[in-house]
């Protein structure tokens, strides 16, 4: 019996990506209220006392991580800027992190870095 994800690939080398946009589905919205244990603060702004926040974070990173497991996608970041590529694959990595996924959390905050520092230098 063949299993399904030799049904949705047609050739051994053949490979699914998924093209996120960092600015569009994974931008988060701003709100005056704590973010959940659910939610991920991408960005915290101490004299406006607001937070923007992506809700529902964990279950987007399981359902992410199912997509490349079980599936074979390669998850590609799509951004105008390295700094918004930057901050959501640190922010998805700590994600993976709250799963208890560590090395996949090492990996995104280590690609996050590498995207920093060809962006604006070693510093």
């Amino acid at each position: 019996m063949e299993s399904r994800n030799s049904k949705l690939r047609s050739g051994v080398n053949d490979v699914g990506y998924l093209i996120l946009g960092c600015g569009e589905v994974l931008a988060g919205e701003t709100t005056r209220q704590e973010p959940k244990v659910e939610d991920l603060a991408l960005q915290i702004s101490s004299e406006s006392s607001s937070y923007k926040i992506l809700k529902g974070s964990l279950q987007i990173a399981k359902q992410l991580d199912r997509l490349a497991r079980e599936y074979g996608y390669r998850i590609v970041l799509h951004s105008k800027s390295a700094k918004g590529t930057s901050n959501v694959l640190k922010s998805l990595g700590n994600a993976w992190g709250s799963l208890g996924n560590y090395k996949a959390q090492l990996e995104l905050t280590t690609q996050a870095l590498e995207i920093k520092r060809r962006a604006y230098g070693r510093s």
